[in-house]
């Protein structure tokens, strides 16, 4: 009997011996699906078209550092790549530094990482932790930790290393072609507030969503009826500021009335993967501002014959509008909805769940005081018929925005219009999609 266990035991020991190889080789493979798994992480659709913006004072290594010479990386698939990331110098207004001579006087620094100055990627683009193995060929500057809800990802800022040559966005200065992920938007290269099409990305084919962006200023200026819109606002290009991750035009918008130069504002178009965001600073020189009676200040977008689809604004509840060319009593009651939030949007949404967005921020002013500051209410207009140039298409069907009764106590007014387009945005509505791509994640370095 017991040399029948003993013979047992060898065999099995044997046979041990004969799989082991095979088992150390599946652990190999397991553990290289682990590795694999690790350096992928999944974001979600909020979180795809995050763009992250770093200051100075959360990169202590890169404060007051000249930014040539700088590129950042991402682990991607478990390697270790240069990601698409630009760097953005502001001057004292908050608006992107120009070649002008008052603004160079201001920057003290420029190419140096100071002041408001911002680091700008794509949270898609960041990646898994990397070991110190990986990045032991790399002059590391600084590793930086973005956390956003439960996801954890980094990035690496890199001395003398490699640029990623891959873009989100880019403008043709001969023809003004905006091209995006989200769309394409043709533009007036002489006049940014004169828009083209604007074609989704997925439908090529699909006719242009909207007929034109509107601002228009009606009041009364001495004997004169002030009647500002697009033809006489132009804006004048000054400045191209090109970036991989996103696209800024610098303009200047004059307004002169009776020889008087009535209003002068400087005009910024942000553009990203998926939002194109107008930035205004306008001056209306006390002298004249005392004169304009009863002004009336509104700015938003036109939409092309977009039939049949929902409007719901932030203002108004639950209550949805659709799209029909007529405006019933619940419409015109929309338009005396009062906005006192911060930050409102208006929503248009189709039944492919393609999603145009419209946000006003009034937090663009930093001293924004309600009391001080002119009745704001929703703009809206769904009317086949009626005429508002200039337009390129009769009809306003429909025209989505805001409406500002009156002018700021002070000679200063900053407005900011953002335009969202996204695709397929269900289960979220735009208040909870708004919120969750304006949420800042917590940036943190390790050295």
């Amino acid at each position: 009997m017991k040399n029948i266990l003993r013979l047992l035991s060898c065999c099995l020991s044997c046979t041990a011996l004969l799989f082991l190889p095979l088992l150390s080789h599946a652990n190999s493979k397991l553990e290289s699906a682990e590795l694999l798994q690790a350096t992928t992480i999944t974001f979600n659709k909020v979180q795809s078209l995050k763009v992250i913006e770093v200051h100075p004072a959360q990169v202590p290594a890169m404060h007051r550092q000249a930014i040539d010479k700088v590129s950042l990386y991402a682990l991607q698939e478990n390697k270790l790549l240069a990601i698409p990331f630009q760097f953005e110098e502001f001057d004292h207004l908050g608006l992107l530094m120009s070649n002008s001579a008052s603004a160079a006087k201001e920057k003290s620094f420029k190419g140096i990482f100071d002041n408001d100055d911002l680091l700008v990627f794509m949270l898609k683009d960041s990646g898994p932790q990397a070991t110190p193995e990986q990045l032991k060929n790399l002059d590391i500057i600084s590793d930086i930790k973005i956390e956003d809800g439960n996801l954890t990802t980094y990035v690496y800022l890199v001395r003398n290393g490699e640029i990623s040559d891959r873009i989100y966005v880019h403008y043709d200065k001969n023809s003004g072609l905006i091209s995006m992920p989200a769309a394409s938007i043709g533009m007036n290269p002489k006049d940014l507030l004169d828009w083209g099409d604007v074609i989704p990305a997925h439908d090529a084919d699909q006719k242009s969503l909207l007929d034109c962006f509107k601002i228009r200023i009606n009041g009364k200026f001495l004997a004169f009826q002030l009647k500002l819109n697009n033809n006489n606002l132009q804006a004048r290009l000054k400045k191209v500021h090109e970036g991989p991750v996103r696209l800024t035009l610098d303009a200047e918008i004059r307004a002169v009335v009776a020889k008087a130069p009535l209003l002068k504002a400087d005009a910024q178009l942000h553009f990203d993967s998926s939002s194109a965001r107008i930035f205004i600073d306008m001056h209306v020189p006390g002298q004249y501002s005392k004169l304009i009676k009863d002004p009336v200040v509104v700015i938003g977008v036109d939409g092309n014959n977009l039939y049949g689809q929902t409007v719901q604004t932030s203002v108004s509840g639950k209550s949805t509008y659709r799209v029909d060319g007529k405006m019933d009593s619940r419409e015109k009651a929309l338009n005396k909805v009062k906005v006192k939030e911060p930050v409102s949007w208006i929503w248009l949404r189709d039944e492919n769940d393609l999603n145009l967005i419209g946000q006003y921020d009034l937090s663009a002013n930093e001293n924004f005081d309600p009391k001080n500051y002119p009745e704001i209410t929703i703009f809206y207009v769904d009317d086949a018929e009626k005429i508002d140039k200039p337009e390129r298409f009769r009809g306003s069907t429909p025209t989505l925005g805001y409406r500002l009764d009156g002018l700021p106590a002070s000679d200063q007014v900053k407005m900011s219009y953002k335009i969202l387009l996204i695709n397929q945005m269900q289960p979220l509505s735009a208040g909870e999609f708004l919120q969750a791509l304006d949420n800042k994640p917590r940036i943190s370095v390790s050295q």
